[in-house]
């Protein structure tokens, strides 16, 4: 739904861009992931990220799905160039097991966010950034095998939306 509110909105103004990207270290680890960022101002954007995992390589039996929109600011001069700030949220729902434990839940955050971009061309460029949420998880903590367990809510600081993002400008 946000992305095809996203994508109808370049109709409205002819000044802005959308891009198009994939984050390459998620793809790599099976968790799959897709994103628009559409301008909105002369140095600002509006993004939202996707993702979602269904037994990757790197933990079999586990399954992650969430989205991840996000403000940015850029000080390069205009949008979509060197160096920014943004503003994202989280909301993520997982399944995993970790060291015979298994946890099943959600978690709802926001933080901020810090990158560069680097132009690879008159379309293409890459982004490297990364994050620190505040982010609350609910989850249920059992021991593998176990059918009953714990009900765990907790407030926590993380790192978050780290990554390398590949993006190809549509417009």
């Amino acid at each position: 739904m946000i992305i095809l509110l996203l994508t109808s909105a370049t109709g409205w103004t002819r000044a802005q861009q959308l891009a198009v990207g994939v984050d390459v270290p998620m793809t790599v680890m099976q968790i799959y992931n897709g994103g628009v960022e559409l301008t909105v101002g002369d140095r600002s954007t509006l993004g939202v990220s996707l993702f979602g995992a269904h037994h990757p390589w790197i933990a079999k039996g586990s399954k992650a799905f969430g989205v991840q929109p996000e403000y940015r600011y850029y000080f390069g001069g205009r949008q979509m160039y060197h160096h920014f700030v943004g503003l994202a949220l989280l909301a993520v729902g997982y399944d995993f097991a970790w060291k015979g434990r298994r946890y099943d839940g959600d978690a709802l955050g926001g933080g901020l966010t810090f990158g560069y971009v680097l132009p690879l061309g008159s379309r293409l460029s890459a982004s490297a950034h990364a994050g620190i949420a505040l982010t609350r998880y609910h989850h249920k903590e059992t021991d593998e095998g176990e059918a009953d367990g714990a009900s765990r809510r907790q407030w926590v600081i993380m790192p978050a939306k780290i990554g390398l993002t590949l993006s190809y400008i549509l417009r």
